[in-house]
């Protein structure tokens, strides 16, 4: 929490600067809205934010001109994030290719299919008048279709035997 507010602090400093360069803005007043910067910054690092995080949501709150600040301030934080991401061809799934990701989709979802025709073992039809095989339906409908958008999802991630066996 100390290296934290000693950013914090080192980002106030760079603010404070920053308005005292820019033409036009009343000099009265600094101290009241550094004051509610600082406030609103530490409210924001207690509830959990990292120092980054709590000054640029802070001074977006703060008013336009500390808007455009705090702006500058997300956009240099997000270049070493973007140089970093991960690029769309190999994005979370395998690395296989849309190719295997579309199958695989397509694979999921005729067992799904094959899962909602599960009722009808037990006597239960969709086009059934009766209102009793209209509630079955209508009750399990996420148990037929849901353990495959599941198993999709963890297929993309690539989760372990152990994360599957959680799911």
């Amino acid at each position: 929490m100390a290296a934290d507010a000693a950013d914090l602090e080192g980002l106030i400093a760079r603010w404070r600067d920053y308005r005292r360069r820019l033409p036009g803005l009343p000099a009265a007043g600094a101290e009241t809205l550094e004051g509610r910067l600082r406030a609103e910054a530490v409210a924001l690092l207690q509830a959990g934010l990292t120092a980054d995080e709590a000054f640029v949501v802070a001074v977006g709150r703060i008013d336009d001109a500390s808007r455009d600040f705090g702006r500058e301030i997300w956009e240099r934080m997000a270049e070493p994030v973007a140089a970093e991401s991960v690029q769309p061809e190999t994005a979370p799934g395998r690395g296989v290719g849309p190719v295997v990701d579309l199958v695989a989709a397509g694979i999921l979802a005729v067992v799904a299919a094959a899962a909602i025709k599960i009722p009808a073992l037990f006597g239960h039809t969709i086009g059934d008048d009766s209102d009793d095989s209209a509630l079955v339906y209508a009750l399990n409908l996420s148990f037929f279709a849901l353990p495959m958008l599941v198993a999709y999802f963890a297929w993309q991630r690539r989760l372990g035997l152990r994360r599957w066996l959680l799911l």
